[in-house]
């Protein structure tokens, strides 16, 4: 490929790379694939031997791990969106104005401390599901409805802070210019 073109015969958009650099890259990209491949073989082998009553406790496991970590993250959204909300309201308090992105800041807050909350709900249904339902029918860990939902609001409520954050930075950076 040294000319810039590929095997197609289009015009490369890479750099102007030895075929030795290119090979090596290549082939330690190919190692890692083939070790990735190998162990998720063995984990595979190591769930399929395992006996009902060893596979019941290594889901039992997986699914507390997952409630208990999903708890941490609601738990942390919830705070950053009611940290959100009582910094605005504090500020606009001091400040004895509350303009356009600061009302909105707070909705985002407020829309964010809703979704996780629901979030919260999801994910205690999807381990629910989990645990009862899905490990009749399958060998491993699987979504279902309820881990989609659960996921949707976990991005609905980071992106709902984020920008509350944004509106909040603008709120701050208009009620206090020419002060």
């Amino acid at each position: 490929m040294r000319g810039g073109r590929t095997p197609s015969g289009t015009k490369s958009r890479f750099l102007d790379v030895g075929e030795e650099q290119l090979t090596a890259v290549d082939r330690e990209r190919a190692e890692q694939l083939a070790q990735t491949a190998t162990l998720r073989k063995q984990a595979q082998e190591f769930i399929d031997e395992l006996d009902p009553d060893e596979r019941v406790r290594l889901w039992e496991q997986y699914v507390t791990v997952y409630m208990e970590s999903q708890a941490a993250l609601d738990s942390l959204m919830s705070r950053l969106a009611a940290g959100g909300v009582g910094i605005t309201v504090t500020l606009a308090t001091a400040l004895k104005k509350l303009n356009v992105q600061g009302v909105w800041g707070i909705v985002l807050f407020l829309i964010s401390l809703g979704c996780g909350v629901l979030s919260y709900m999801t994910a205690q249904s999807d381990c629910k599901h989990r645990l009862y339902k899905d490990i009749r029918y399958s060998k491993r860990p699987t979504d279902n409805a309820w881990t989609w939902m659960t996921r949707i609001l976990n991005w609905a409520s980071l992106i709902t802070i984020l920008a509350g954050g944004a509106l909040l930075a603008l709120f701050i950076h208009s009620a206090t210019k020419g002060m």
